[in-house]
C-alpha cells in the first residue's frame, strides 16, 4: 500500500502492475495474515492480505514481477492449478455469494 492509498485504490494498481489487467475493485471480502517464518520458528516476513472483489474491466493477464504466472481459469480449473489450501475455498465463497465468475476469455 502507497501512502494515502485506499484498499480499493491499492487493488487496482497492484493488480495493473502484477498482471496487466485493469479492475474495478469492490467490497472488502477477507482479511489474513501470512506470516513466513525459518526453519527455526522465527518470523522471517509477516504480510496482511486483504481479498476485495473486483470486476474486470480490461488487459490481458501476464506475469509480472511478483507474480509466477497470471492466466483466466473457470471454476473446473480450480481443482487443477497449484494454489495455497485456503484459496479455492475463498474464490468458491466469493462466487457463491455474490453469483460472480470469471470473465469468457478465448484463447
Amino acid at each position: 500500500m502507497e501512502l494515502g492509498e485506499t484498499v480499493r485504490e491499492t487493488a487496482r494498481r497492484e493488480v495493473m502492475e502484477e498482471c496487466g489487467v485493469e479492475i474495478e475493485a469492490g467490497e472488502v471480502v477477507e482479511v489474513r495474515d501470512a506470516i513466513v517464518r525459518d526453519d527455526a520458528g522465527r518470523i522471517r516476513f509477516h504480510y496482511v492480505l486483504v481479498d476485495v472483489i473486483a470486476r474486470y474491466v480490461s488487459g490481458d493477464p501476464r506475469a509480472g514481477s511478483d507474480v509466477e504466472d497470471a492466466r483466466w481459469a473457470s471454476k473446473e480449473d480450480l481443482a487443477k492449478l497449484d494454489l495455497s489450501p485456503d484459496l479455492p475455498p475463498l474464490l468458491q465463497s466469493c462466487l457463491e455469494r455474490n453469483n460472480l465468475d470469471f470473465p469468457e476469455r478465448s484463447g
